[in-house]
Protein backbone atom coordinates (compact mmCIF):
# COMPACT_ATOMS: atom_id res chain seq x y z
CA UNK A 1 0.00 0.00 0.00
CA UNK A 2 1.24 3.32 -1.14
CA UNK A 3 2.72 5.46 2.21
CA UNK A 4 -0.33 8.17 1.60
CA UNK A 5 -2.85 5.95 1.41
CA UNK A 6 -2.12 4.36 4.86
CA UNK A 7 -1.67 7.87 6.01
CA UNK A 8 -4.82 8.94 4.44
CA UNK A 9 -6.57 5.96 6.08
CA UNK A 10 -5.45 7.13 9.47
CA UNK A 11 -6.64 10.30 9.01
CA UNK A 12 -10.17 9.55 7.56
CA UNK A 13 -10.96 6.54 10.71
CA UNK A 14 -12.09 8.95 13.21
CA UNK A 15 -14.31 10.72 10.55
CA UNK A 16 -15.41 6.91 9.04
CA UNK A 17 -16.33 5.57 12.49
CA UNK A 18 -18.50 8.88 13.03
CA UNK A 19 -20.57 7.91 9.89
CA UNK A 20 -21.01 4.44 10.60
CA UNK A 21 -22.41 5.08 14.04
CA UNK A 22 -24.83 8.29 13.43
CA UNK A 23 -26.35 6.38 10.29
CA UNK A 24 -27.44 3.04 12.17
CA UNK A 25 -31.09 3.58 13.31
CA UNK A 26 -30.91 4.58 16.48
CA UNK A 27 -32.80 2.46 19.78
CA UNK A 28 -32.40 2.37 23.13
CA UNK A 29 -33.42 -0.68 24.64
CA UNK A 30 -35.72 0.07 27.64
CA UNK A 31 -37.52 -1.67 29.98
CA UNK A 32 -41.78 -1.40 28.55
CA UNK A 33 -42.49 -3.09 32.27
CA UNK A 34 -39.55 -3.19 34.72
CA UNK A 35 -40.60 -4.61 38.31
CA UNK A 36 -39.69 -2.44 41.05
CA UNK A 37 -40.12 -3.75 44.48
CA UNK A 38 -41.63 -1.17 47.13
CA UNK A 39 -42.66 -1.80 50.39
CA UNK A 40 -41.13 -4.79 50.90
CA UNK A 41 -42.31 -4.62 54.97
CA UNK A 42 -45.21 -4.64 54.79
CA UNK A 43 -46.32 -8.40 55.05
CA UNK A 44 -43.27 -10.81 53.96
CA UNK A 45 -45.80 -13.63 53.84
CA UNK A 46 -48.20 -12.10 51.61
CA UNK A 47 -46.63 -10.61 48.63
CA UNK A 48 -47.75 -8.68 45.41
CA UNK A 49 -46.02 -7.75 42.63
CA UNK A 50 -48.93 -5.29 40.57
CA UNK A 51 -51.67 -7.08 40.80
CA UNK A 52 -55.07 -5.91 38.80
CA UNK A 53 -58.14 -7.22 39.26
CA UNK A 54 -59.68 -7.95 42.33
CA UNK A 55 -63.41 -8.83 43.41
CA UNK A 56 -65.45 -9.62 46.66
CA UNK A 57 -67.81 -12.61 47.17
CA UNK A 58 -71.65 -11.22 46.92
CA UNK A 59 -72.50 -13.31 50.72
CA UNK A 60 -70.69 -12.81 54.03
CA UNK A 61 -67.95 -13.39 55.02
CA UNK A 62 -67.22 -11.49 51.57
CA UNK A 63 -64.16 -13.44 50.58
CA UNK A 64 -61.84 -11.44 48.62
CA UNK A 65 -60.40 -12.68 45.09
CA UNK A 66 -57.59 -11.13 42.89
CA UNK A 67 -55.85 -11.92 39.76
CA UNK A 68 -52.78 -12.61 40.11
CA UNK A 69 -51.41 -11.62 36.36
CA UNK A 70 -48.24 -12.22 36.10
CA UNK A 71 -48.14 -15.49 37.60
CA UNK A 72 -51.61 -16.58 35.50
CA UNK A 73 -54.09 -17.34 38.20
CA UNK A 74 -56.15 -16.48 41.14
CA UNK A 75 -56.04 -16.06 44.65
CA UNK A 76 -58.80 -15.27 47.29
CA UNK A 77 -58.28 -14.26 50.80
CA UNK A 78 -60.48 -13.28 53.86
CA UNK A 79 -61.70 -9.51 54.19
CA UNK A 80 -58.86 -9.46 56.53
CA UNK A 81 -56.26 -10.18 54.40
CA UNK A 82 -55.39 -14.10 55.40
CA UNK A 83 -54.53 -16.46 52.58
CA UNK A 84 -57.46 -18.68 51.61
CA UNK A 85 -56.15 -20.65 48.24
CA UNK A 86 -55.77 -19.87 44.59
CA UNK A 87 -56.08 -21.48 40.89
CA UNK A 88 -54.63 -21.56 37.71
CA UNK A 89 -51.38 -21.52 35.82
CA UNK A 90 -49.83 -20.37 32.32
CA UNK A 91 -51.23 -21.92 29.45
CA UNK A 92 -54.36 -22.40 26.78
CA UNK A 93 -56.06 -25.53 28.29
CA UNK A 94 -59.56 -25.18 30.62
CA UNK A 95 -58.28 -23.36 33.69
CA UNK A 96 -55.47 -22.23 32.99
CA UNK A 97 -54.86 -18.46 31.86
CA UNK A 98 -52.61 -15.96 30.16
CA UNK A 99 -52.47 -12.73 31.80
CA UNK A 100 -55.71 -12.56 32.88
CA UNK A 101 -57.08 -9.22 33.96
CA UNK A 102 -60.71 -8.99 34.96
CA UNK A 103 -62.57 -10.46 37.34
CA UNK A 104 -66.50 -10.83 38.71
CA UNK A 105 -68.17 -13.41 40.94
CA UNK A 106 -72.54 -13.86 40.83
CA UNK A 107 -74.84 -14.33 43.45
CA UNK A 108 -74.40 -18.09 43.40
CA UNK A 109 -70.71 -17.42 43.60
CA UNK A 110 -69.45 -18.28 40.72
CA UNK A 111 -66.08 -16.49 39.57
CA UNK A 112 -66.00 -15.18 36.03
CA UNK A 113 -62.33 -14.59 35.08
CA UNK A 114 -61.48 -12.34 31.67
CA UNK A 115 -58.65 -14.43 30.49
CA UNK A 116 -56.79 -11.40 28.22
CA UNK A 117 -54.53 -13.34 26.71
CA UNK A 118 -56.29 -16.06 25.90
CA UNK A 119 -59.42 -14.16 24.56
CA UNK A 120 -61.95 -15.83 26.23
CA UNK A 121 -64.08 -16.18 29.65
CA UNK A 122 -63.88 -18.49 31.98
CA UNK A 123 -66.30 -19.42 34.69
CA UNK A 124 -65.43 -21.02 37.98
CA UNK A 125 -66.63 -22.66 41.39
CA UNK A 126 -65.67 -20.61 44.20
CA UNK A 127 -62.48 -22.59 44.56
CA UNK A 128 -61.89 -22.48 41.61
CA UNK A 129 -63.21 -25.60 39.80
CA UNK A 130 -63.70 -25.29 36.64
CA UNK A 131 -67.11 -24.91 35.00
CA UNK A 132 -67.01 -23.56 31.25
CA UNK A 133 -65.77 -20.93 29.20
CA UNK A 134 -66.46 -18.61 25.99
CA UNK A 135 -64.93 -16.75 23.08
CA UNK A 136 -61.88 -16.52 21.46
CA UNK A 137 -59.79 -13.84 19.15
CA UNK A 138 -61.57 -12.41 16.97
CA UNK A 139 -64.17 -9.50 15.77
CA UNK A 140 -67.69 -11.31 15.40
CA UNK A 141 -70.08 -11.67 18.05
CA UNK A 142 -69.00 -13.76 21.00
CA UNK A 143 -65.55 -13.27 20.04
CA UNK A 144 -63.03 -10.99 21.99
CA UNK A 145 -59.77 -9.39 21.32
CA UNK A 146 -58.13 -9.01 24.70
CA UNK A 147 -61.10 -8.41 26.94
CA UNK A 148 -59.63 -6.86 30.19
CA UNK A 149 -63.09 -6.24 31.95
CA UNK A 150 -65.81 -7.88 33.60
CA UNK A 151 -68.72 -7.56 35.60
CA UNK A 152 -72.14 -9.08 36.51
CA UNK A 153 -75.49 -7.93 37.14
CA UNK A 154 -76.34 -9.96 40.10
CA UNK A 155 -80.39 -9.65 39.29
CA UNK A 156 -81.70 -12.59 37.47
CA UNK A 157 -80.76 -13.50 35.38
CA UNK A 158 -77.17 -12.60 36.13
CA UNK A 159 -75.96 -11.33 32.56
CA UNK A 160 -72.38 -11.20 32.28
CA UNK A 161 -70.95 -7.39 30.80
CA UNK A 162 -67.55 -8.06 28.89
CA UNK A 163 -65.26 -5.00 27.96
CA UNK A 164 -63.93 -6.16 24.97
CA UNK A 165 -60.94 -3.82 25.04
CA UNK A 166 -59.51 -4.05 21.77
CA UNK A 167 -62.72 -4.11 19.82
CA UNK A 168 -63.43 -0.87 21.27
CA UNK A 169 -67.03 -2.46 22.96
CA UNK A 170 -69.11 -3.89 25.26
CA UNK A 171 -70.39 -7.46 24.62
CA UNK A 172 -73.47 -9.24 26.95
CA UNK A 173 -73.89 -12.53 27.64
CA UNK A 174 -75.92 -14.86 29.49
CA UNK A 175 -74.35 -16.36 32.35
CA UNK A 176 -73.56 -19.37 30.44
CA UNK A 177 -71.91 -17.55 27.87
CA UNK A 178 -74.75 -17.21 25.17
CA UNK A 179 -74.19 -13.91 23.30
CA UNK A 180 -76.91 -11.51 23.76
CA UNK A 181 -75.72 -8.55 22.04
CA UNK A 182 -73.39 -5.77 22.21
CA UNK A 183 -72.26 -1.72 21.80
CA UNK A 184 -70.19 0.48 21.22
CA UNK A 185 -67.26 1.39 18.47
CA UNK A 186 -64.13 3.31 18.05
CA UNK A 187 -64.21 6.70 18.26
CA UNK A 188 -64.62 9.97 20.53
CA UNK A 189 -68.48 10.78 20.29
CA UNK A 190 -71.25 9.77 22.87
CA UNK A 191 -71.59 5.71 22.69
CA UNK A 192 -68.61 5.66 21.59
CA UNK A 193 -65.43 3.94 22.88
CA UNK A 194 -61.81 3.78 22.73
CA UNK A 195 -59.96 1.06 24.63
CA UNK A 196 -62.71 0.60 27.42
CA UNK A 197 -61.36 -1.66 30.71
CA UNK A 198 -63.44 -1.24 33.30
CA UNK A 199 -67.05 -2.28 33.80
CA UNK A 200 -69.33 -2.08 36.58
CA UNK A 201 -73.18 -2.78 36.76
CA UNK A 202 -76.00 -1.80 39.08
CA UNK A 203 -78.03 -4.84 39.67
CA UNK A 204 -81.04 -4.50 37.15
CA UNK A 205 -80.08 -1.04 36.08
CA UNK A 206 -77.26 0.99 34.46
CA UNK A 207 -73.68 -0.36 32.97
CA UNK A 208 -70.84 1.71 33.74
CA UNK A 209 -67.74 1.60 31.67
CA UNK A 210 -64.35 2.89 31.77
CA UNK A 211 -63.64 4.82 28.55
CA UNK A 212 -60.16 4.46 29.37
CA UNK A 213 -59.09 6.04 25.51
CA UNK A 214 -61.55 9.25 26.28
CA UNK A 215 -60.37 9.61 29.73
CA UNK A 216 -64.00 9.35 30.84
CA UNK A 217 -66.67 7.48 32.32
CA UNK A 218 -69.93 6.48 30.14
CA UNK A 219 -73.15 4.97 31.69
CA UNK A 220 -75.34 3.03 29.41
CA UNK A 221 -78.68 1.21 30.17
CA UNK A 222 -79.03 -2.50 29.80
CA UNK A 223 -79.56 -2.28 25.93
CA UNK A 224 -76.69 -0.30 25.40
CA UNK A 225 -78.50 3.19 25.09
CA UNK A 226 -75.86 6.07 26.32
CA UNK A 227 -77.45 7.38 29.90
CA UNK A 228 -74.66 9.44 30.98
CA UNK A 229 -70.97 11.16 30.62
CA UNK A 230 -68.65 12.30 33.01
CA UNK A 231 -66.46 15.43 32.33
CA UNK A 232 -66.72 18.97 32.53
CA UNK A 233 -66.00 19.24 36.57
CA UNK A 234 -62.79 20.11 37.63
CA UNK A 235 -62.86 16.99 40.20
CA UNK A 236 -64.15 14.81 37.67
CA UNK A 237 -61.10 14.83 35.25
CA UNK A 238 -59.68 11.64 35.18
CA UNK A 239 -55.91 10.70 34.32
CA UNK A 240 -55.91 7.22 32.52
CA UNK A 241 -58.84 5.75 34.74
CA UNK A 242 -59.10 1.52 35.35
CA UNK A 243 -60.69 0.01 37.53
CA UNK A 244 -64.48 0.76 38.92
CA UNK A 245 -67.00 -0.72 41.13
CA UNK A 246 -70.75 -0.25 41.46
CA UNK A 247 -72.67 0.05 45.02
CA UNK A 248 -75.16 -2.35 45.34
CA UNK A 249 -77.84 -0.82 46.54
CA UNK A 250 -79.41 3.13 46.91
CA UNK A 251 -78.42 5.22 45.79
CA UNK A 252 -75.51 3.22 44.00
CA UNK A 253 -72.70 5.06 44.30
CA UNK A 254 -69.97 4.68 41.36
CA UNK A 255 -66.23 4.42 42.78
CA UNK A 256 -63.41 4.50 40.01
CA UNK A 257 -59.59 3.94 40.37
CA UNK A 258 -58.18 7.40 39.05
CA UNK A 259 -54.94 5.31 38.53
CA UNK A 260 -52.92 8.52 36.87
CA UNK A 261 -54.21 10.73 39.67
CA UNK A 262 -53.27 8.19 42.33
CA UNK A 263 -56.69 8.49 43.90
CA UNK A 264 -60.06 6.96 43.92
CA UNK A 265 -63.34 9.19 42.52
CA UNK A 266 -66.40 8.49 44.33
CA UNK A 267 -69.38 9.25 42.06
CA UNK A 268 -72.88 10.01 43.55
CA UNK A 269 -76.30 11.91 43.29
CA UNK A 270 -74.97 14.77 45.02
CA UNK A 271 -71.75 14.86 43.16
CA UNK A 272 -68.42 13.51 43.25
CA UNK A 273 -65.99 12.96 46.02
CA UNK A 274 -61.94 12.52 46.11
CA UNK A 275 -60.02 10.63 48.35
CA UNK A 276 -56.19 9.72 48.13
CA UNK A 277 -53.04 11.35 47.37
CA UNK A 278 -49.60 9.97 45.88
CA UNK A 279 -47.78 8.25 48.41
CA UNK A 280 -46.48 4.75 50.46
CA UNK A 281 -48.28 6.13 53.61
CA UNK A 282 -51.77 4.20 54.80
CA UNK A 283 -54.46 5.33 52.65
CA UNK A 284 -51.78 6.88 49.63
CA UNK A 285 -51.63 5.58 46.41
CA UNK A 286 -49.68 4.65 43.88
CA UNK A 287 -51.53 3.94 40.49
CA UNK A 288 -53.90 2.19 41.92
CA UNK A 289 -55.93 -0.26 39.03
CA UNK A 290 -58.88 -1.93 40.63
CA UNK A 291 -61.11 -2.01 43.10
CA UNK A 292 -64.23 -3.58 44.39
CA UNK A 293 -66.86 -2.87 46.97
CA UNK A 294 -69.08 -5.42 49.13
CA UNK A 295 -72.22 -6.00 47.84
CA UNK A 296 -74.00 -4.79 51.34
CA UNK A 297 -73.57 -2.29 53.63
CA UNK A 298 -71.44 -1.06 55.29
CA UNK A 299 -70.17 -1.43 51.92
CA UNK A 300 -66.10 -1.42 52.25
CA UNK A 301 -63.83 -0.84 49.57
CA UNK A 302 -61.00 -3.24 48.44
CA UNK A 303 -58.03 -1.06 45.95
CA UNK A 304 -55.59 -2.63 44.61
CA UNK A 305 -52.79 -0.42 45.08
CA UNK A 306 -50.47 -1.26 42.31
CA UNK A 307 -47.40 0.39 42.69
CA UNK A 308 -47.35 -0.17 46.47
CA UNK A 309 -47.49 -3.58 45.79
CA UNK A 310 -50.77 -4.26 48.36
CA UNK A 311 -54.58 -4.19 48.91
CA UNK A 312 -56.07 -1.61 50.97
CA UNK A 313 -59.29 -1.49 52.78
CA UNK A 314 -61.90 1.16 53.60
CA UNK A 315 -64.79 2.45 54.94
CA UNK A 316 -67.17 3.67 52.10
CA UNK A 317 -66.06 7.11 52.80
CA UNK A 318 -62.51 6.45 52.81
CA UNK A 319 -61.67 5.39 56.04
CA UNK A 320 -58.53 3.19 56.00
CA UNK A 321 -58.86 0.21 57.73
CA UNK A 322 -56.18 -2.23 56.55
CA UNK A 323 -53.70 -3.46 54.39
CA UNK A 324 -51.66 -6.42 53.15
CA UNK A 325 -48.97 -7.82 50.43
CA UNK A 326 -46.05 -7.15 49.23
CA UNK A 327 -43.68 -8.31 45.90
CA UNK A 328 -43.41 -11.87 45.27
CA UNK A 329 -44.51 -14.98 43.52
CA UNK A 330 -44.94 -18.29 45.83
CA UNK A 331 -48.17 -19.06 47.50
CA UNK A 332 -50.01 -15.60 48.70
CA UNK A 333 -47.78 -13.72 46.47
CA UNK A 334 -47.98 -12.06 43.07
CA UNK A 335 -46.22 -11.04 40.35
CA UNK A 336 -48.21 -8.89 37.65
CA UNK A 337 -46.71 -7.87 34.33
CA UNK A 338 -49.88 -5.52 32.89
CA UNK A 339 -50.87 -6.92 29.64
CA UNK A 340 -54.04 -5.17 28.58
CA UNK A 341 -54.19 -4.72 25.00
CA UNK A 342 -51.52 -4.23 22.05
CA UNK A 343 -52.07 -0.90 20.54
CA UNK A 344 -51.89 -1.93 17.01
CA UNK A 345 -54.42 -0.38 14.54
CA UNK A 346 -55.53 -0.57 10.97
CA UNK A 347 -55.26 2.40 9.67
CA UNK A 348 -58.86 2.42 7.93
CA UNK A 349 -60.83 0.82 10.14
CA UNK A 350 -58.77 1.89 13.25
CA UNK A 351 -59.32 -1.82 14.91
CA UNK A 352 -56.29 -3.40 16.85
CA UNK A 353 -54.69 -5.98 13.85
CA UNK A 354 -54.01 -9.09 15.48
CA UNK A 355 -50.13 -9.83 14.43
CA UNK A 356 -48.62 -13.35 14.18
CA UNK A 357 -45.25 -11.21 15.29
CA UNK A 358 -46.93 -10.81 18.47
CA UNK A 359 -46.84 -13.12 21.42
CA UNK A 360 -49.90 -13.49 23.68
CA UNK A 361 -46.72 -13.73 26.37
CA UNK A 362 -45.93 -10.15 25.91
CA UNK A 363 -47.21 -7.40 28.18
CA UNK A 364 -48.88 -5.34 25.51
CA UNK A 365 -49.23 -2.03 27.50
CA UNK A 366 -47.19 -0.87 30.30
CA UNK A 367 -47.06 1.66 32.76
CA UNK A 368 -43.69 3.41 33.77
CA UNK A 369 -44.17 3.53 37.68
CA UNK A 370 -41.41 5.71 38.38
CA UNK A 371 -42.88 8.55 37.10
CA UNK A 372 -45.41 10.94 38.51
CA UNK A 373 -48.23 9.86 35.91
CA UNK A 374 -48.02 6.72 33.67
CA UNK A 375 -46.50 6.59 30.31
CA UNK A 376 -48.08 4.25 28.33
CA UNK A 377 -45.78 2.09 26.16
CA UNK A 378 -46.96 0.60 22.70
CA UNK A 379 -44.80 -2.81 21.45
CA UNK A 380 -43.56 -2.45 17.96
CA UNK A 381 -44.71 -4.61 15.53
CA UNK A 382 -41.39 -6.54 15.19
CA UNK A 383 -41.87 -7.95 18.39
CA UNK A 384 -41.62 -11.87 18.59
CA UNK A 385 -42.12 -14.40 21.15
CA UNK A 386 -38.87 -15.19 21.50
CA UNK A 387 -38.38 -12.12 23.37
CA UNK A 388 -39.99 -12.96 26.30
CA UNK A 389 -41.09 -16.01 28.79
CA UNK A 390 -43.73 -16.04 31.10
CA UNK A 391 -41.12 -16.63 33.91
CA UNK A 392 -39.54 -13.24 33.16
CA UNK A 393 -40.88 -10.25 35.88
CA UNK A 394 -38.86 -7.60 33.65
CA UNK A 395 -39.27 -6.79 30.03
CA UNK A 396 -36.88 -5.60 27.41
CA UNK A 397 -38.37 -4.42 23.76
CA UNK A 398 -36.42 -2.01 21.34
CA UNK A 399 -38.01 1.27 21.25
CA UNK A 400 -36.91 4.26 18.79
CA UNK A 401 -35.43 6.84 20.85
CA UNK A 402 -34.60 9.26 17.97
CA UNK A 403 -36.33 12.15 17.97
CA UNK A 404 -36.99 14.95 15.15
CA UNK A 405 -34.12 16.87 17.16
CA UNK A 406 -32.04 14.16 17.31
CA UNK A 407 -32.25 13.13 13.70
CA UNK A 408 -31.41 16.50 12.34
CA UNK A 409 -28.28 16.84 14.96
CA UNK A 410 -27.39 13.54 12.98
CA UNK A 411 -28.05 15.32 9.41
CA UNK A 412 -25.62 17.67 10.61
CA UNK A 413 -23.09 15.14 11.43
CA UNK A 414 -23.24 13.12 8.38
CA UNK A 415 -22.79 16.33 6.24
CA UNK A 416 -19.84 17.36 8.31
CA UNK A 417 -18.05 14.46 8.71
CA UNK A 418 -18.34 13.72 4.65
CA UNK A 419 -17.30 17.01 3.88
CA UNK A 420 -13.80 16.46 6.29
CA UNK A 421 -13.49 13.14 4.09
CA UNK A 422 -13.48 15.27 0.39
CA UNK A 423 -11.32 17.61 1.72
CA UNK A 424 -8.69 15.33 3.24
CA UNK A 425 -8.81 13.18 0.28
CA UNK A 426 -8.28 16.04 -2.41
CA UNK A 427 -5.16 17.19 0.22
CA UNK A 428 -4.03 13.65 -0.20
CA UNK A 429 -4.09 12.92 -3.51
CA UNK A 430 -0.64 12.28 -5.37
Amino acid sequence: MPQHMGKLILELSPALILVFFITQPVFAIEPAFTIIPWDYGINAELQFNLSSGIAVAPLQPFDVYVVDTGNHRVQFFSPTGNYIGQWGSYGSNNGQFSYPEGIAIDEFGYVYVADTGNHRIQKFTSTGNYVGQWGHLGTSAGEFFYPVGIAIDVAAPGNVYVADTGNHRVQKFSPTGNYLGQWGSYGTGIGELVYPEGIGAYPGGSVYVIDTGNQRIQEFTQAGKEIWVSGGVRNERLANPEGIAVQAWAPGDVYVSDTGNHRIQIFTAGGNQVWGSLGSDKGQFRYPMALAVESSPPGNVYIVDTGNQRIQKFSPTGNFIDQWGAYGTDKGQFNFTFAAVAKLKDDTSNRLVPEQTISQEVPLISYNFTENHPMVTEIPKSISSSMVTPSQTSYQMPQPSESGEQLLISTVLVGLSLAFICTRFRKNRP
